[in-house]
């Protein structure tokens, strides 16, 4: 099955809950980056809801979460664009940890509790507005949480989840977002938090229920809803020879011409993976493009 996001909300429009099927797409992540179960996990958790943040966004535009913490996985980075394009890295991807007190991937002890959670939106309109909150458990989901109600005013119920297989293959994946409105009654509002806050880990629904469309159905039950968008997800790197090009040019004359000294380079992308070899006649039109 693809993956795919759907947003829907109450009839009245008081709230919303996105949900995203994110498996191929972390599966994905994981072939690109050959990380650990924990790592795995992690960015597995920050993809899937940054992908569902993406779905605020129009043309051009791209929002970002980036990590840094002390945990020994020391912070990852993800991005998704306005049309379900998601990518990401994680600083340490071979990292391990034994499971936590439960016998589940124990994704706070990788990330750690102490750092900092940073979302940064790019929206064309000159300067990208960033936003930075202390990380309070190091599950990200909860961390996001926190930050849409400091920064941005708007109490939410966040969650997200991968169950991976013995063989370390990502088999269920996922992400959940849901939004309160001002002005909210709240009866509505202590309905939907007992609902979102009690339901069983995203992963197990995915698994049992399959599509985004009959968890909406457990979660509303009684609630009239309407769906407003639904949109394939995937993972998708837009990097080029074009852009490594790019990025050979913004490292400088000096920088470059000691490359050019050594012979030939190449530049390799943190997102896919991609390496893009440049020899020496190459770097030198490029040194004669910015002189």
């Amino acid at each position: 099955m693809e993956d795919y996001l759907v947003k829907a909300a109450s009839d009245d429009l008081s709230f919303t809950v996105s949900i995203a099927i994110t498996t191929r797409l972390v599966e994905r992540a994981r072939e690109v980056h050959g990380t650990s179960r924990l790592a795995t996990a992690a960015l597995g958790r920050a993809l899937s809801l940054v992908g569902i943040m993406g779905t605020d966004l129009e043309g051009r535009q791209t929002v970002s979460l980036q990590i840094i913490s002390n945990g020994p996985l020391k912070g990852l980075f993800v991005q998704s664009d306005a049309n379900g394009n998601v990518r990401g890295y994680i600083k340490n991807p071979h990292i391990e940890l034994p499971p936590n007190e439960i016998g589940n991937i124990d994704v706070e002890s990788g990330i750690g509790k102490s750092g900092y959670l940073y979302v940064v939106k790019d929206l064309g309109f000159g300067s990208p507005y960033i936003g930075i909150t202390p990380l309070i458990k190091g599950g990200i989901a909860t961390d996001l949480a926190h930050y849409f109600y400091t920064s941005e005013q708007t109490p939410s119920v966040v969650a997200a989840g991968a169950y991976i297989g013995p063989n370390g293959r990502v088999e269920a994946s996922g992400g959940m977002i849901g939004r309160i409105l001002p002005g909210t009654a709240l009866e509505k509002v202590e309905i939907l938090e007992h609902r979102l806050e009690n339901l069983p880990p995203l992963s197990e629904l995915i698994r049992e229920f399959k599509s985004v469309e009959s968890i909406l159905k457990v979660i509303f039950k009684d609630i009239p809803y309407i769906i407003l968008e639904r949109r394939g997800i995937r993972y998708h790197c837009p990097c080029s020879r074009e852009r490594a090009k790019t990025t050979l040019i913004l490292l400088g004359k000096e920088e470059l011409s000691s490359i050019i000294e050594e012979g030939s380079t190449e530049v390799t992308c943190v997102f896919c993976g991609s390496r893009y070899h440049f020899d020496r006649e190459e770097l030198e039109e490029i040194l004669a493009s910015i002189e």
